[in-house]
């Protein structure tokens, strides 16, 4: 997620706490899905399901839930990328050689 966070840093004009925040956010996403997959993967691996464990764990369903990471990380970041800059930040003023 921090790879996708870099992107979306780089492409849109962001403040400084809107960089911690979309990387904060893509981390907290990323943990929380990764730790209900590990749920699903133990009570799997619990049962005694080897042909789940291994659909969850190194199948389609570890692409699965790399999607919904991705979709669930989406809005959060598009509400982070949409708030305001905080008042008395004022936006760059292009510097005097590009306005040429």
């Amino acid at each position: 997620m921090w790879a996708l966070a870099a992107i979306a840093i780089a492409l849109f004009r962001t403040t400084t706490s809107q960089k911690i925040a979309l990387l904060a956010s893509g981390s907290a996403v990323a943990f929380c899905s990764n730790a209900v997959r590990i749920e699903v993967l133990a009570a799997n691996y619990v049962r005694g399901d080897d042909a789940a464990y291994e659909y969850w764990h190194v199948g389609q369903g570890a692409s699965v839930c790399a999607v919904i990471t991705i979709l669930a990380t989406a809005p959060v970041w598009w509400l982070i990328l949409r708030s305001s800059a905080p008042s008395g930040s004022r936006p760059r003023e292009p510097s005097p050689a590009s306005r040429g």
